[in-house]
């Protein structure tokens, strides 16, 4: 067998202080690791969550801007019949591009709309 020389006692010491330096700096990195992965799920957790309510806002507003559109739709016909007996009424109706009947119902016909600006 072999004598060991010796420097191997030094040579032992010195490897277990580089394999506990390894070690030291492996559990480092898998710390490291796990906060990164934590950060990464916390920041996809808060963006499906303003999704989430971005869709629900938009869910219900979408209601509310069907319900207006028939609203509005409603307040122009009624405009139109107003201006079908108001001749200055259709005037600005016209002038607006909303389009309006070209004779009122006393069969008169209605002057034109002015141009140019407002």
């Amino acid at each position: 067998m072999s004598t060991p020389s010796p420097s191997a006692p030094d040579d032992q010491d010195t490897l277990r202080e580089e394999v506990a330096s390894l070690r030291s700096g492996f559990a480092f990195f898998l710390r490291l690791q796990l906060l990164f992965i934590m950060l990464v799920g916390v920041f996809i957790w808060r963006v499906a969550l303003v999704q989430h309510r971005s869709l629900e806002a938009a869910r219900l507003s979408s209601g509310k801007i069907h319900n207006d559109q028939i609203r509005q739709r409603q307040l122009v016909d009624e405009f139109r019949k107003y201006a079908s007996t108001h001749p200055e009424f259709a005037q600005i109706l016209r002038a607006k591009g909303i389009d309006v009947p070209s004779t009122p119902a006393g069969g008169a016909a209605l002057p034109p709309a002015p141009s140019g600006g407002r």
